[in-house]
C-alpha cells in the first residue's frame, strides 16, 4: 500500500492502531525488555488513558511527555492524540533548567512523566 493510500485509509495514527487491534488483536504490538503488549492490550490501555485525559478537557491543548523510551511512552503518546491533544515529547535526560524554557514555549497544559523523571517534574511544577 502506498503512502497516499495509507494516509487516505487512516486519517490519524490512532485510526491505524485501532485497525491493527481489530484485525490482529492477539499479535504482539510492543516489546520492551520482558514487557510485551498485544494490539488488543495496547489499544485498551490507550483508550483507558485517553478517557482520563478527555475528562481533563485537553482537546486542542498541548500535553508534555517527560518519559524514557518505554511501552508507557507509546501508550501516553497515542492516548494524547486520541484525546485530541498534541503531544510534546521532552528528553528526560535534560535538566529542569534545560526543560523549563521548552515547556514555556510549548505552553503545555499538562506534564505527564514516568517515575524516573519524577524529580525533574517536581522541579518544573508551578510554584
Amino acid at each position: 500500500m502506498s503512502t497516499a493510500a495509507v494516509a487516505s485509509a487512516f486519517p490519524t495514527v490512532v485510526h491505524m492502531l485501532a485497525d491493527a487491534a481489530a484485525r490482529s488483536p492477539a499479535a504482539e504490538a510492543l516489546v520492551a525488555g520482558t514487557e510485551r503488549l498485544t494490539y488488543q492490550e495496547y489499544w485498551q490501555a490507550v483508550g483507558a488513558f485517553a478517557g482520563e485525559l478527555a475528562d481533563r478537557n485537553l482537546a486542542g491543548e498541548r500535553v508534555a511527555l517527560l518519559m524514557g523510551n518505554s511501552i508507557d511512552l507509546c501508550i501516553a503518546m497515542f492516548a494524547v492524540h486520541y484525546a485530541g491533544a498534541t503531544a510534546v515529547p521532552l528528553n528526560p535526560a535534560y535538566t529542569p533548567a534545560e526543560l523549563e524554557p521548552m515547556l514555556g514555549v510549548a505552553a503545555a497544559r499538562l506534564l505527564i512523566h514516568d517515575q524516573a523523571a519524577a524529580e525533574s517534574a517536581a522541579a518544573l511544577a508551578p510554584r
